[in-house]
């Protein structure tokens, strides 16, 4: 609990933004490691 004397607790709030982006993710979809082997093992199987 936080206690405010009346004056305080009765002015109008102000509009602010303290949140602040430090970096931009890049997300990654892609198949798994073992899903990029297994293709490229079928790939690299066959004769051109």
């Amino acid at each position: 609990m936080i206690g405010l004397p009346g004056d305080v607790s009765e002015l109008e709030a102000e509009e602010g933004s303290t949140s602040t982006q430090i970096f931009k993710t890049n997300p990654v979809i892609r198949p798994s490691d073992d899903e990029l082997k297994s293709l490229a093992d079928l790939i690299n199987g066959n004769k051109k």
